[in-house]
């Protein structure tokens, strides 16, 4: 029973946990500059508030943030 127990309020903390931040909009599948001090190449970035809150990977940035406004930027 403990056992039971234990699994449900860990399933339970694993879930809040999974739950993604809202963004304003999400621009995904693109070529992106970063300014780092390698240039690093990104392929995604989710805005807030006319400010950048990440930048990354397509797959990354999708799994982290939602919005209702998602643009695919076709490789460009």
């Amino acid at each position: 029973m403990k056992c039971l127990i234990v699994l449900i309020f860990c399933s339970f903390c694993f879930s809040l946990n999974a739950q993604k931040k809202k963004a304003d909009a999400i621009y995904y599948n693109g070529v992106v500059y970063s300014v780092d001090d390698s240039s690093s190449m990104q392929q995604a970035f989710a805005i807030k508030d006319g400010k950048f809150l990440e930048v990354g990977s397509t797959s990354f940035i999708l799994s982290k943030y939602e919005s209702t406004i998602k643009i695919n930027l076709k490789k460009k």
